[in-house]
């Protein structure tokens, strides 16, 4: 009996500490499982945060802008690979150093005010700029864009963190651009001071072309004239004292006068293309429409002369100058055109006059022109300084197989008509 007793009280005491660990291994089961979510779960956060490091490590270092975090000082608490590859320095000869370390001295005074600012002006942010920053043993100086912004991290010391870009290449091209610029102004200049030298030289030559015609002119009329006037009058007498000489003798003096004639009339020509002074006796229209009938026989080209209303008279000077490019124009049409007819159309508008010469000829391209330099182009060069030289304004027009226009403006200067001083 009293040993079934004892085997009934402790029985219960049994079975509850069989419970009670029961329960205690369940719940060190639980906080053990939970730990290990734990670990497990900061594990995968601590993968995380490495592998988001790795990728900004990687895009820190492989962008080819330089980006830096630096202090309000100008401690250099981080820096990627490009800024040390600029440098020309490892990590280690970098971080810790101060910027100003790099800064060449006469740019120190514009680096502390920037370093200022940060200071002086609450949350700054967004500064930028240019700087120069001097590169291992003052190789070279890069100049550095950057932009910069004030952070802070958990209460920690307020940082400077920005990205820059070296613009060295793009600011010493663009200085070449400025030299190149000043040398092509200054050649500018220097062309225009030649161009302008040429045409007065080209004016001058023009001037002195006249004078030298007027001379000659003088020349063929007092002496070349006289002489073959008086030969006509010898003629003249000699034909009447030898009335009753044969034949032969008279048909020789005959053939001598003929000649004589000729040898005038060339006198004369030559006297009207070097100095026209039918501008005096005749006028302008006149004159042009008889030196084009002369062109005309002479040539066999086709010359047409219109002419409207002029709302006023062209001076001395504009008149022989008009005269002289009209010659020219005929000239070349002869000599390079092959035309077969030639318009001239003198017409006047309000207070401006134009003259227009057009001729139906091969015409010619900048191509053609550059190939006869020589003679076309300085026609044009003596056509247009002729209109220049006395207020007039020249422009040709001319295509392959469509002929060339060749037109002159002059536009009233308020002076009434007087002798030519130009010629």
């Amino acid at each position: 009996m009293p040993a079934s007793g004892s085997i009934d009280f402790w029985w219960p005491i049994v079975i509850a500490t069989i419970i009670a660990l029961t329960l205690v291994v369940a719940v060190i089961g639980m906080v053990l499982a939970q730990q290990r979510s734990k670990i497990i779960s900061t594990r995968e956060k601590l993968g995380i945060i490495e592998t988001s490091e790795r990728r900004y490590g990687t895009l820190f270092n492989n962008v080819t802008d330089i980006v830096y975090i630096h202090t309000p000082d100008g401690t250099i608490l981080q820096a990627n690979d490009a800024a040390f590859s600029l440098l020309r320095l490892r990590q280690d000869q970098v971080i810790g150093r101060k910027l100003s370390d790099f800064v060449p001295q006469r740019y120190q005074q514009a680096f502390r005010l920037y370093l200022l600012r940060f200071h002086e002006v609450e949350n700054a942010n967004d500064f930028s700029g240019i700087l120069p920053f001097r590169t291992q043993a003052d190789e070279t100086v890069h100049l550095l864009e950057f932009k910069s912004s004030m952070i802070s991290h958990d209460g920690q010391e307020a940082r400077i963190q920005g990205i820059a870009r070296d613009i060295t290449a793009r600011l010493l091209g663009e200085r070449e651009l400025r030299r190149t610029d000043r040398k092509l102004r200054a050649l500018l200049v220097e062309a225009q001071f030649m161009q302008e030298r040429l045409s007065q030289l080209s004016q001058s030559m023009l001037r002195i072309q006249e004078e030298d015609r007027k001379t000659m002119s003088r020349s063929l009329h007092d002496d070349i004239g006289h002489i073959l006037a008086t030969v006509m009058l010898n003629l003249e007498i000699i034909g009447k004292e030898i009335a009753g000489v044969n034949g032969e003798l008279k048909g020789r003096i005959a053939e001598t006068k003929s000649l004589t004639e000729q040898a005038i009339g060339c006198v004369r020509r030559f006297l009207q293309e070097l100095r026209p002074e039918v501008l005096d006796q005749l006028g302008l229209i006149p004159s042009i429409r008889q030196f084009s009938n002369e062109y005309s026989k002479r040539t066999g080209i086709e010359v047409n002369v219109y002419e409207d209303s002029l709302p006023f008279e062209l001076d001395g000077n504009q008149q022989l100058a008009l005269y002289r490019i009209i010659q020219e124009s005929l000239t070349n049409t002869a000599r390079h055109s092959h035309g077969r007819k030639v318009w001239i159309d003198i017409s006047g508008v309000a207070h401006e006059i134009i003259a227009q010469i057009r001729d139906d000829g091969e015409g010619f391209n900048d191509t053609a022109r550059e190939a006869n330099r020589s003679a076309l182009h300085l026609g044009i060069l003596s056509m247009q300084e002729r209109a220049k030289l006395v207020g007039g304004e020249f422009s040709i027009w001319s295509q392959k197989n469509q002929g060339t226009l060749v037109t002159v403006r002059f536009k009233h200067n308020g002076i009434h008509s007087t002798p030519s001083s130009y010629s």
